[in-house]
């Protein structure tokens, strides 16, 4: 019988920075509430053809932030079951990009979120989305 996974803080450090996050705090961010933030600086690595950062890297600032707010909602082991991105505007790399997110619904079995990336500076919203979390059952004993 598997065991459920535990958290691994010094992988998920590290994944973040490959993405080029790091975890601010609300007030950094310019707001007055604890709303969970994640700060990200793309890379010139993180790029298309076209110079705008991939799709794929924007999707996974959202699952990061998702993930964080989902753990520290619950302290549960999850898995993202559904994660829906629609992308609104183009980022470019050195931009900073501040991510946030919240449980929009909780139940024993799911989570049901929903994340926005913005652009620091401007305060141009770069892409929204939203996902699903099922939480891994305890094993049976």
């Amino acid at each position: 019988m598997s065991k459920i996974p535990q958290m691994q803080p010094e992988q998920i450090l590290k994944n973040r920075a490959l993405i080029g996050g790091k975890e601010i705090n609300a007030k950094e961010n310019g707001e007055n509430n604890n709303v969970p933030c994640i700060e990200y600086t793309p890379t010139d690595d993180m790029i298309n053809p076209v110079g705008l950062v991939f799709g794929g890297f924007l999707a996974a600032m959202l699952d990061d932030i998702m993930g964080m707010v989902t753990w520290q909602h619950s302290q549960r082991a999850f898995k993202t079951a559904q994660l829906s991105v629609s992308f609104l505007s183009a980022a470019k790399p050195d931009q900073v990009i501040v991510a946030t997110a919240e449980v929009i619904r909780h139940s024993n079995g799911q989570a049901f979120l929903e994340a926005t990336l913005m652009e620091k500076s401007e305060l141009r919203i770069i892409a929204k989305a939203s996902a699903v979390q099922l939480f891994s059952r305890p094993p049976k004993d």
